[in-house]
């Protein structure tokens, strides 16, 4: 099977969405599918993206939009002309050549979001595209995999009549080995995210922050200033390398994930921090049902999912973080969290739309 892999996102190996396409072609490969990878990105992760193996064409995205429209154009006519089987994409902005795209080859849309919802916090311009433009992606578009139970029931994407599969974010296990629990005096808890992503609900650290003056939270990706009058114990460290956060996690009794997912109007989710927390063996506070815990664990604290979910569990959340003090997850309880068994639901999806195509260029 010849898949073409089809990513638009600007960053590249600091961030959980390069590891996670990563993994996926890494394991593709190994399991003997011939994968290339097709890549949109900024500048900065150009070169990141050209070093995976499996790396066809990379472009870089202007921030003119005219330009950027440019080079989204190239990479898709890359892509027909390298004649995939199938092409998998994650969900996004329409355009022409994506359309055409999904049009010529047997296209397998990823839906990592409730996009109507996001829309929301969008830019106008952004909003009304996307909005103008979502329907004809979805309808050309051959299957869905959906990162959540949630999603795939949404009737948003329930009405255009897909086949769909339900495959939970994973990762390389074993590229992110289990740490020892620290012996921290007083509680230490990290958050790790991206800057300006409203969902991830940082006033609700403050409120952990000021609640807990004894503890202290490290928080990787938003910077201060997205945090009016936080709290002093409360610590930004900016954008990191993976190799850079590692001794934060090291360090680290409790893990914080999204807080503030009730803003995407969504309360399920498979965020790929949190599996690389768990792979670490950190235990995990949530604010929202995690896809691959349909009964929850021992070693997660699921809070409500509402403005007023951390101020009403600062009872719980401070008998939790007392009790993963000096513990770790133990690695049999986040196996089912690895790419290989992932992968090995993805693919066989992927291969019911695998036929050559006589259309393209």
């Amino acid at each position: 099977m010849r898949v073409a892999y089809l990513v638009h996102f600007r960053g590249g190996r600091e961030t959980g969405i390069y590891r996670k396409v990563r993994d996926h072609v890494t394991e593709w490969s190994r399991r003997g599918t011939d994968v290339g990878l097709f890549v949109a990105t900024d500048r900065a992760g150009a070169s990141d993206w050209s070093a995976i193996p499996e790396a066809q064409r990379v472009e870089i995205l202007p921030a003119r939009p005219l330009l950027s429209i440019v080079a989204r154009e190239r990479l898709t006519l890359a892509v027909r002309r390298w004649r995939p089987d199938v092409v998998y994409a994650r969900h996004g902005l329409a355009y022409p050549g994506f359309l055409l795209t999904a049009r010529s080859f047997p296209t397998v849309l990823e839906i990592n979001g409730d996009d109507l919802a996001e829309f929301r916090l969008a830019s106008f311009w952004r909003r009304a595209l996307a909005r103008a433009t979502r329907s004809l992606l979805l309808r050309s578009s051959a299957g869905l995999v959906f990162v959540s139970n949630e999603l795939a029931r949404s009737a948003s994407f329930a009405k255009f009549q897909k086949p769909a599969v339900v495959v939970a974010n994973g990762i390389d296990l074993q590229a992110h080995p289990p740490l020892p629990p620290p012996s921290n005096e007083t509680p230490r808890l990290v958050f790790v995210g991206h800057p300006h992503s409203p969902w991830h609900g940082l006033e609700h650290l403050a409120e952990l922050a000021g609640a807990f003056h004894s503890w202290q939270i490290d928080v990787v990706g938003p910077a201060r200033d997205e945090l009016s009058e936080a709290p002093g114990n409360i610590q930004f460290h900016g954008s990191l390398s993976p190799d850079a956060v590692a001794p934060l996690l090291a360090r680290a009794d409790v893990a914080i994930g999204t807080l503030g997912l009730y803003r995407k109007h969504m309360e399920e989710a498979s965020p790929l921090k949190v599996r690389e927390y768990l792979a670490r063996g950190i235990p995990t506070i949530l604010g929202y049902h995690d896809t691959d815990f349909p009964d929850s664990a021992t070693f997660l604290l699921q809070v409500p999912n509402t403005p007023d979910g951390v101020r009403g569990s600062l009872a719980a959340i401070e008998s939790f973080v007392d009790a993963a003090r000096g513990t770790r997850v133990p690695r049999e309880r986040v196996d089912h969290l690895d790419v290989t068994h992932k992968e090995a639901a993805r693919l066989p999806f992927l291969e019911r739309f695998a036929t050559r195509s006589t259309v393209g260029e």
